[in-house]
């Protein structure tokens, strides 16, 4: 994945982990699916650790392990669906996230 901060691109420390892959060293991405059915284990690696959502998962799947977290990222299907957006305020206002949130997919 690119991984674009600031305007500039930049080294991405996270890896995008299919649901039945092992986990590389360093912190790993993977699936709402895969954090709910594997969550102690993968936490287990004391690796750094994020969780991908699709439009239609809401943050609060993620229940009081997202504080536990590296980061959070919200997959964009199509640049008209805000769904997104609004997962984002929520992660930050009613949840109390306070680390990376990032976008992916396609958004404007």
């Amino acid at each position: 994945m690119k991984l674009i901060r600031n305007g500039a691109f930049e080294a991405d420390n996270f890896t995008e982990v299919a649901d039945d892959a092992p986990l590389p060293e360093g912190g790993a991405i993977v699936s709402l699916d895969r954090f709910r059915k594997d969550g102690e284990n993968l936490f287990a690696h004391n690796r750094p650790l994020g969780v991908r959502l699709k439009p239609d998962q809401s943050p609060e799947n993620l229940g009081p392990d997202a504080q536990r977290l590296s980061l959070v990222v919200l997959e964009f299907e199509k640049f008209r669906d805000g769904r997104p957006f609004s997962w984002a305020r929520l992660l930050r206002t009613r949840l109390g996230f306070r680390v990376e949130i990032r976008a992916a997919g396609g958004y404007l």
